[in-house]
């Protein structure tokens, strides 16, 4: 399973490669990945919005979008992403497609079939079970020796 610093450095590089660019089209492929949403609501969801930034809270990889959603993922084991020319193949095990504006798409793979997708919106994240259970990040600055004292105490 990837670590956190792993799962920061993948949410600073999809920052990097994906903010500021339209979903034209999303499919979710699997069903399982995204449990809360069928692939027809999926698709309404996100197709359309523009990612803002892509940034992290725990293992989730978090899509914040201007249409008011946040896409939330967790890679589990062998979950990624990958940006692919349009004109490439998808590969065997992709369970998410987003065709991105210009010539690019982003795909979620996951060979073992443990990733997880939600979308929900924006304003509702920090209150879904997955974030709302997550103690402060140790990379912040309210993760202080004091906080770490009171807590183990």
């Amino acid at each position: 399973m990837p670590e956190l610093p792993e799962v920061e450095l993948v949410a600073r590089f999809l920052n990097r490669l994906v903010s500021g660019r339209r979903i034209t089209e999303s499919s979710l492929l699997r069903y399982r990945l995204a449990p809360h949403t069928t692939p027809k609501q999926f698709a309404k969801m996100l197709s359309g919005a523009t990612i803002n930034f892509v940034h992290r809270r725990g293992k989730h990889i978090l899509f914040d979008l201007d249409n008011g959603n946040s896409l939330m993922t967790h890679l589990r084991m062998t979950g990624r992403f990958m940006i692919l020319d349009k004109e490439a193949t998808i590969p065997k095990f992709t369970h998410a497609h987003f065709e991105l504006g210009g010539d690019d798409q982003l795909i979620f793979q996951d060979q073992r079939h443990f990733g997880f997708m939600r979308v929900a919106g924006t304003r509702d994240i920090s209150d879904l079970p997955e974030i709302r259970k997550l103690a402060p990040d140790p990379l912040l600055s309210v993760f202080t020796s004091e906080y770490l004292y009171r807590t183990l105490t």
